[in-house]
């Protein structure tokens, strides 16, 4: 499915859209000028239940698809294909993972010292990196 980008959340969209039985979301910028892929489409909270691809194109490549999808004539709007591959480059089975935590929060601490023992059980399989928001309060 094609879709402008507008006001609401890439969540909301994607959520949408999937509602009514898309496969793929395609997200058209509604920013010619802006580089697509500087932008990260994050979940709002609200995308658990979020199960199909998502993906974000400029303004450009947007508007000559719409073009075509939308030709008055029969000929060019049923030929319209269009395929999208998602691929791993380099695939092993190697896992990394990020942790990001407050530090605001007083379990932080206890939480990493809890998952260390669990990460070192998976020896070189797997990586983790752990990261802390910090946070300053003048009034604390």
């Amino acid at each position: 499915m094609v879709v402008k980008r507008g006001n609401c959340s890439f969540t909301t969209k994607a959520k949408n859209a999937q509602f009514i039985g898309a496969k793929l979301v395609m997200i058209i910028d509604d920013n010619a000028m802006e580089d697509v892929t500087s932008i990260i489409m994050a979940d709002d909270g609200k995308g658990e239940s979020i199960n199909v691809p998502v993906v974000l194109i400029s303004e450009i490549d947007g508007e000559t698809i719409l073009k075509y999808l939308n030709s008055t004539n029969e000929t060019i709007s049923r030929s319209v294909a269009l395929s999208v591959k998602f691929s791993m480059p380099h695939y092993t089975n190697h896992v990394e993972y990020e942790l990001w935590m407050s530090s605001e929060n007083n379990r932080s601490y206890d939480i990493v010292e809890e998952l260390y023992p669990l990460e070192k059980s998976f020896g070189n399989e797997t990586t983790m990196s752990v990261h802390y928001y910090l946070w300053f309060c003048p009034e604390c």
